[in-house]
């Protein structure tokens, strides 16, 4: 909060942006409070599961273009309408209340891993593959996001999935049956080398766009190309909580935290999130998985910036806490 304070009295702007000080008032607030003693009883965890089920049941709905959910949701929905017409109406992604691909993305992301964290626990459930099946399931709405954030996140899942898949023995035979069954489909439905023609191309396209993605973010014909030249002029002084000339805020880290607190600054917040996570994550295998997405989210949408990431962010932590403490160690898995 001090370097934030001190950076705006060293800007050369002199438009003040006082609405800036409040995400890092909370960011301070959450790390400040240790969370690594709580936990989540019985109800409060199949609650988070049922409504787990309900938002990937509602993103296939939308994806499929259900009457009834676009109606509730272009009635309904308040915030970026503009934004939100072009994703769901258009573009057709099931972003659903999240807006925008990249933070539906991030969330998507998180509840897969509490899924995939719960199959890996003693969670009261008689049939406990369906929690693996529903983390998948959110792999496949990240494809469908068709977008960086969710083709990134979707292989860090794949990796993650692969790992746990040569650890315990019985779920690889639901993969190879998983892929068999696509391989299947795709051979009576389209030829294989025209489905990885079609992928290719869009990776391509999703990469390489110009109007969004990391080209966007990084070229200085972007919109972000006044914070660039900033940086490039003036990287050790930010503009804090000011605002002036061609600069933009927001949509990846530089854009952020180097272009309010300056270079170092953003190595200072890095220490801070990081340490925040470290701390307060049980189990080390699901730190890294948070960390990770923190890297990946810094890349496009710094997350411990935006409120709905700073209320949510407890929440997974403590839940996956809570599961991790009752996870198998053994070598099998039903």
């Amino acid at each position: 909060m001090s370097l934030l304070i001190g950076m705006t009295f060293l800007s050369p702007f002199s438009q003040l942006t006082p609405g800036a000080f409040v995400p890092y008032l909370t960011f301070t607030l959450l790390c400040s409070v240790r969370i690594d003693k709580l936990s989540l009883n019985s109800a409060q965890q199949k609650f988070l599961l049922s409504v787990s089920v309900i938002v990937a049941l509602l993103c296939f709905l939308a994806f499929f273009r259900v009457a009834i959910v676009m109606d509730i949701q272009e009635s309904y929905y308040q915030m970026f309408p503009d934004l939100y017409k072009f994703m769901m109406m258009w573009a057709n992604k099931p972003v659903l209340m999240f807006a925008t691909h990249s933070v539906a993305g991030f969330a998507y992301y998180l509840i897969a891993i509490c899924l995939l964290a719960a199959y890996l626990s003693q969670i009261d459930l008689k049939h406990r593959w369906v929690l693996l099946l529903l983390s998948i399931t959110y792999s496949v709405i990240l494809v469908l996001l068709l977008s960086n954030t969710g083709l990134a996140l979707f292989l860090m899942l794949l990796g993650i999935y692969s790992v746990l898949f040569l650890r315990y023995g019985k779920p690889v035979a639901v993969l190879l049956v998983l892929f068999s069954i696509t391989a299947v489909v795709l051979y009576f439905y389209q030829p294989i080398l025209l489905v990885i023609d079609m992928a290719t191309d869009l990776v391509v396209e999703v990469l390489s766009r110009k109007e969004n993605g990391l080209l966007a973010r990084f070229s200085t014909e972007s919109r972000l190309g006044g914070s660039i030249n900033y940086l490039t002029a003036s990287p050790v002084v930010g503009v804090g909580m000011t605002s002036g000339g061609d600069i933009a805020f927001g949509d990846s880290f530089y854009a952020e935290y180097m272009l309010r607190l300056g270079f170092w600054g953003y190595f200072l917040v890095a220490f801070v999130t990081y340490g925040y996570l470290f701390i307060n994550t049980k189990a080390k295998k699901y730190f890294f998985a948070l960390a990770m997405l923190v890297f990946i989210a810094d890349l496009g949408y710094p997350l411990f910036v935006t409120y709905r990431f700073v209320f949510l962010f407890p929440v997974v932590i403590i839940l996956l806490n809570t599961l991790s403490r009752h996870t198998q160690s053994g070598p099998e898995l039903k």
